[in-house]
């Protein structure tokens, strides 16, 4: 089975649709070929089959039919990387303009362009962050820092004023993230602008520099794994026999933590080289998907009404195994039952 990431097709058509007719690949002068691009064999995933019935949605941009597929053994195509290369766009506000083009970074309204208060950036500008990585924690760690370390190689990183949390702030510390700040309203007469959503060979390279920053310093952890507590915290997705989960979990050696309420090095104790991840999806498995050992595995309980496969996606580009939980609907969110959970970490042995 063949299939192409449902995801980034959707936010293509977006931007055509929402920011403008003219693409990025229309506007360019140049080109460089970051990567072109590659096939990769996805297994998959360890499930209970009876479980699918339970799911009722998915994610922005996403089917039911294609999150399920990406869950299943097929052969993918990840498409290249891209940076390129104009002149004379107007950045105002977090976002690029160009005639008939936007560039979307932030999601707000925008006020009139004014030309007359822009500032001239004469030097060449490359554009280091994304739409998904100014509103969304996992993906500033996955896309918008791999992506500064590219840009970062071609030339000095621009990017737009966003208000990061202590945690992405000490993360792109430690990853070395360097960038200038655009004014809010600037005329940039050269800029680089990159299509690096997809996950190729390229973005698995830089994903294992972060891997090896975050682990090379800590030893294996003497607990069976780490159980990442979401809670309250991010977009409305609640466990609610999330304290239950981690009473049993903690009965089988798993260490438990909310990553939103502790300070990084705390976290990065917890999941440094460790063998197993369990966790609601979203944004605070990133902090897994890091730390887990090569070979390691994730056990990924999802909601039936925001099911996704993109964390399973992830793990397969770099040999981590990959099991999911459907959880039942019930009065306030979704619950996990243990008995499955018992049975898919027998199978992720």
């Amino acid at each position: 089975m063949q299939t192409a990431a449902p995801f980034s097709e959707y936010w293509h058509k977006a931007q055509r649709k929402l920011f403008g007719s003219l693409t990025l690949a229309d506007i360019a002068e140049s080109r460089d070929v970051i990567h072109p691009g590659n096939w990769f064999d996805h297994p998959n995933a360890i499930y209970l089959p009876e479980e699918l019935n339970r799911i009722t949605g998915v994610g922005l941009g996403g089917s039911i039919e294609g999150e399920l597929k990406r869950m299943q053994a097929h052969r993918q195509f990840h498409q290249a990387s891209i940076a390129y290369h104009t002149s004379n766009l107007l950045a105002c506000n977090g976002d690029i303009y160009g005639k008939r083009f936007k560039y979307g970074i932030k999601r707000k309204r925008q006020e009139w362009l004014n030309l007359q208060a822009a500032e001239v950036v004469e030097q060449p500008v490359i554009v280091s962050q994304t739409w998904l990585g100014s509103q969304f924690f996992g993906h500033f760690i996955s896309d918008d820092i791999p992506l500064n370390l590219l840009a970062q190689t071609i030339g000095n990183a621009y990017g737009i004023s966003i208000n990061l949390t202590e945690q992405q702030q000490e993360y792109a510390k430690l990853f070395q993230v360097r960038q200038q700040q655009l004014p809010e309203k600037s005329l940039l007469k050269q800029v680089t602008l990159f299509d690096d959503f997809h996950y190729n060979e390229h973005k698995v390279v830089r994903w294992k520099e972060l891997r090896k920053t975050l682990t090379q310093h800590k030893q294996t952890p003497k607990h069976q794994g780490v159980f990442l507590m979401r809670g309250h915290t991010g977009a409305a997705r609640l466990l609610v026999n999330e304290q239950e989960v981690a009473d049993y979990l903690s009965t089988q050696g798993f260490l438990c933590i909310n990553p939103g309420e502790s300070h990084l090095s705390q976290v990065i104790d917890a999941v440094a080289n460790v063998e197993r991840v369990i966790g609601v999806e979203g944004s605070q498995l990133i902090h897994g998907f890091l730390g887990l050992r090569e070979g390691g595995s994730m056990l990924i309980l999802q909601p039936p009404m925001h099911f996704s496969g993109v964390f399973k996606e992830k793990c397969d580009l770099l040999n981590i195994r990959s099991a999911f939980h459907v959880c039942h609907v019930c009065d306030g969110g979704f619950k996990a039952d243990l008995n499955s959970i018992k049975n898919l970490l027998n199978q992720m042995q």
